[in-house]
């Protein structure tokens, strides 16, 4: 006895109208056209959904790594002294570097 049916049968596309007693020629073609598009649109959801919750999860993940760089370059602010050959001679000294970054940082949010 075989459980799975009869296997020879073709799965359409369209189950709702095949189980429907209306043959109506037109009326079902039209019917099969607008559950083949509710089809189509489903899974355009379905991928969008899954999509945006793709993008929250790396939008949170950018976002923990924007915290860590913000607490490292407050510790540089913070703890580190003034390269004072850079300040002599034009070249970078990471304590103004943390400091302009901070700064840009402070300046986005408040125009959030």
């Amino acid at each position: 006895m075989n459980h799975l049916g009869d296997t020879n049968k073709m799965v359409r596309d369209t189950p709702r109208m095949d189980a429907s007693s209306h043959d109506d020629g037109a009326i079902w073609e039209t019917g099969c056209d607008i559950e083949r598009e509710l089809n189509a649109a489903s899974k355009e959801r379905d991928d969008a959904l899954m999509m945006l919750g793709m993008y929250r999860m790396k939008s949170d993940e950018q976002k923990q790594r924007i915290k860590r760089l913000e607490e490292f370059a407050r510790t540089i602010e913070n703890d580190f002294d003034h390269d004072e050959d850079a300040h002599r001679y034009g070249t970078t000294c990471r304590v103004c570097d943390a400091e302009d970054l901070l700064k840009e940082t402070k300046a986005k949010e408040a125009k959030l």
